[in-house]
């Protein structure tokens, strides 16, 4: 449920180029990961406060050295303990990049600083295949940008109905029957 729900989240956050064709995409593996961090509400200040000062810049080191191809460090505007406090959203230009930050993660977990992990109560990272997404022409501005994230579940054409593959008439997509 939440890899989908990430994967809707995408969609928000991200600029698009060609989608790329899904042949391509399955030779390669997933390139976006996105983690979400939470931390104990009194400390959520804190987690801010040393990203904003110094944890964002390890990022766009890791962008300029060519291992991420961009990324995004979201805090949810209102205390919510069912959903995070903190989410990085990175991107690859290729796989070979996932393989590097799997190193970073070796001795950097999260990609955040020390001080922060330690505010952190739980993290989860979620490889991505984000199949649309779309964004503003305009560079977003930093603290000035708002995120609206829909959290959803959806369900493959195949799963709802068989005929996506061709394998039952559109009659028994209303009596929820496969011929």
């Amino acid at each position: 449920m939440i890899v989908r729900t990430l994967t809707a989240l995408l969609a928000l956050a991200f600029a698009a180029k060609a989608q790329e064709p899904f042949s391509q995409l399955r030779s390669t593996g997933p390139q976006t990961l996105a983690i979400a961090y939470r931390c104990n509400p009194d400390q959520r200040a804190d987690l801010r406060r040393i990203m904003v000062h110094g944890g964002i810049a390890r990022f766009e080191g890791w962008k300029q050295q060519g291992i991420l191809k961009d990324y995004r460090i979201l805090f949810n505007s209102y205390l919510d303990s069912e959903t995070y406090d903190m989410l990085s959203l990175l991107t690859f230009a290729d796989f070979s990049g996932v393989s590097q930050w799997k190193e970073i993660e070796k001795t950097t977990p999260g990609g955040i600083p020390l001080d922060a992990l330690t505010l952190v109560t739980s993290a989860i990272t979620y490889s991505l295949d984000p199949e649309r997404n779309a964004a503003s022409k305009e560079p977003p501005k930093s603290g000035q940008s708002v995120y609206f994230i829909i959290p959803y579940d959806y369900l493959e054409a195949a799963a709802v109905c068989p005929t996506a593959l061709g394998s039952a008439s559109p009659s028994d997509c209303s009596r929820g029957t496969r011929s």
